[in-house]
C-alpha cells in the first residue's frame, strides 16, 4: 500500500515530551459520534478506557498489529474484554432432560421399596430364593445409569460470540513478513473533526510515561486525507487478520 495522503501547510498544534496523550484521552471521553484509531500496540488497561467511551453510543473503530499467539491465549487480556459471549436455551432439550431427571427419581424411589421390601421378606421367610429378586435392582440401577449418562450429555445451551466494538488485528510474522505491511503509524480521528498523529501508542506509557511526540489538527483538509488513509488500511492490508470464530474456538468452552 502506497502513501495516500499528504497535505501541505496545515495548521496544528505540535507537542514534544511526556503526556502527549493526556489531552488526546480528554478529548476522545467527549466525544459524541465516532472515534477511529489506528495505533502499533494497546494495553489492556487503555481498552478499559475505550470500553466506556462506547458506553456513551460512541462508534469505534480499532485497527491494530498482534500475533497470532492471541489465539492461544497469550498476552489476549485484552481482547478478552471486547469478546462477549450470548448463550441461547435450548426449550425442547431442557424439557427432554428434566423428564429423564423424573425418571430417573421415580426409578431410584421404585429401587428403594424393591430393595427394602426383598429384605424383609428374606428376614421374614429365610427364604435365599428372594435374594435374586436384587437382580431387578440391579437392572434398574442400570437403567438410572444411563439415564444419568444421557442428562449428562444432553446439549441445552448454543453459544454465539460478538465483540462490543469493532476491531482488527493484523498479524505479522517471519513467515508472512514480505511483501506484507506492518501498522506503525498512530492515528485518531475523534468525531471526523479532531485528528492525533504521532508516535503514542495505544498505551499508558505511551499516553503519558514516555517521551513522544504528537500533532493536533483540526484542519479538514488534513482530516478528510487521515480518514481516507484509514479506509485504505481497512481495504488494503494484505497482512491476514484475526478472526474471531479461531479465537472463541479454542479460549472458550
Amino acid at each position: 500500500m502506497k502513501g495516500i495522503s499528504q497535505v501541505e501547510r496545515a495548521s496544528c498544534e505540535l507537542f514534544i515530551g511526556q503526556g502527549a496523550g493526556k489531552k488526546l484521552m480528554r478529548e476522545m471521553h467527549k466525544a459524541e459520534a465516532s472515534i477511529y484509531i489506528v495505533t502499533s500496540e494497546i494495553s489492556e488497561d487503555l481498552i478499559d478506557s475505550l470500553l466506556l467511551i462506547s458506553k456513551q453510543n460512541v462508534h469505534i473503530q480499532l485497527y491494530t498489529m498482534g500475533s497470532n499467539t492471541l489465539y492461544n491465549g497469550i498476552d489476549d487480556n485484552w481482547v478478552r474484554k471486547l469478546v462477549v459471549q450470548h448463550r441461547e436455551i435450548d426449550e425442547g432439550a431442557s424439557k427432554q432432560r428434566k423428564h429423564w431427571r423424573s425418571w430417573q427419581r421415580y426409578l431410584l424411589l421404585v429401587n428403594i421399596c424393591i430393595a427394602i421390601g426383598l429384605g424383609i421378606g428374606w428376614w421374614y421367610f429365610k427364604d435365599n430364593i428372594i435374594l435374586y429378586g436384587y437382580s431387578i435392582t440391579g437392572l434398574l440401577l442400570g437403567i438410572q445409569s444411563v439415564l444419568q449418562w444421557k442428562i449428562a450429555k444432553k446439549v441445552l445451551y448454543s453459544y454465539r460470540y460478538s465483540t462490543k466494538f469493532p476491531f482488527t488485528i493484523y498479524f505479522m510474522d517471519e513467515k508472512h513478513f514480505s511483501p506484507h505491511i506492518q501498522i506503525h503509524s498512530n492515528i485518531y480521528l475523534i468525531d471526523d473533526k479532531i485528528l492525533y498523529l504521532g508516535s503514542m501508542s495505544l498505551t499508558k506509557n505511551g499516553m503519558g510515561m514516555q517521551h513522544e511526540c504528537r500533532v493536533r489538527s483540526e484542519d479538514k483538509t488534513s482530516i478528510i486525507a487521515a480518514k481516507k488513509s484509514i479506509e485504505a488500511i481497512a481495504k488494503e492490508m494484505p497482512n491476514r487478520c484475526f478472526d474471531l470464530n479461531t479465537y472463541v474456538a479454542k479460549n472458550y468452552t
